[in-house]
């Protein structure tokens, strides 16, 4: 492990592939692909992002990495170097506060419109929560 202290705000989250609320949108003409940016854009976000897989290297390198559903936490645990590293793996809905039966953030695909408003409410709680919990240390 780095001996080079982190900086606590680096985050590195991993979402599924098709999580395109994350992603750059292209402008399709299919109207599920315009959920995502409306759903964003009526809450003040700007969707252009980057996102690319999680390296082994990246346990060095980030304080935490929270991932969105158990596949995602699953493979994190397999990539990670040792055990120490593992701890350093949360699942997002660890930190909500207004949703504690939640245990993944779902793809919002399969739920519709709704589907993507329900990721943001989860989002925006499991952000708060985690930044109380960082602002904590």
């Amino acid at each position: 492990m780095s001996s080079t202290p982190k900086k606590i705000s680096e985050l590195l989250f991993t979402f599924r592939t098709f999580h395109s609320f994350v992603f750059p949108l292209l402008p399709f003409s299919c109207n599920l692909c315009t959920f995502p940016a409306r759903a964003a854009s009526l809450r003040g976000y700007d969707l252009r992002h980057r996102a690319r897989q999680v390296r082994e290297e990246d346990f060095d390198r980030f304080d935490m990495i929270v991932a969105m559903d158990d596949m995602n936490y699953e493979a994190l645990h397999r990539l990670a170097p040792s055990r120490e590293a593992a701890q350093r793996i949360f699942r997002m809905t660890e930190f909500c506060r207004q949703h504690p039966g939640r245990t993944h953030v779902p793809d919002p695909y399969y739920e519709g419109r709704e589907g993507f408003e329900l990721v943001l409410d989860l989002l925006e709680d499991g952000c708060r929560g985690l930044l109380e919990r960082i602002s904590a240390r």
